[in-house]
């Protein structure tokens, strides 16, 4: 699919974050995440919101947050351990879909940033994210909504 650009507006979010390699720390964010909405019974859309370029970036200086988005307003409940409430910033992002089979979600984003200049935007240096639009853990096949927040070129 190609690339489009939106205007969306903040979004609250509720999860953990971690800093270091991203292929450590996302797979440890859900598996936190998991189990912190199991525990309280919350549900939302899935997403990884990731800082940093590992171009530029040391690997143990990327961060992550693994989270799910809630209603605006959302209190985290008693013990909630590590989990934090962010907002993610409105603003225009560059999205597209995308299906990964297996594990390599790097590909997609190297091909998106690949594809970006054509749209006559540039990233902001804000965050980027992941909004999983199905869960992929038993068949390994995910369909994913990527988005960068953008300017105009």
């Amino acid at each position: 699919m190609s690339i489009t650009i939106e205007q969306r507006k903040a979004r609250q979010l509720v999860g953990f974050r971690l800093t270091g390699p991203w292929e450590n720390t996302v797979a440890e964010g859900f598996t936190q995440l998991v189990a912190w909405t199991q525990k309280h019974e919350i549900s939302g859309d899935w997403m990884a919101v990731y800082y940093g370029n590992p171009n530029v970036t040391p690997a143990n200086e990327l961060m992550v947050e693994t989270v799910i988005g809630v209603p605006d307003g959302f209190v985290l409940p008693a013990e909630s351990s590590e989990a934090q409430l962010f907002t993610l910033p409105a603003g225009h992002y560059a999205v597209q879909q995308v299906h990964v089979s297996g594990t390599d979600f790097a590909k997609p984003w190297i091909d998106f940033f690949q594809q970006l200049p054509a749209t006559g935007y540039v990233p902001t240096g804000g965050p980027c994210f992941d909004h999983y639009l199905n869960d992929g853990t038993e068949t390994q096949e995910w369909d994913i909504l990527m988005a960068v927040q953008v300017q105009k070129a």
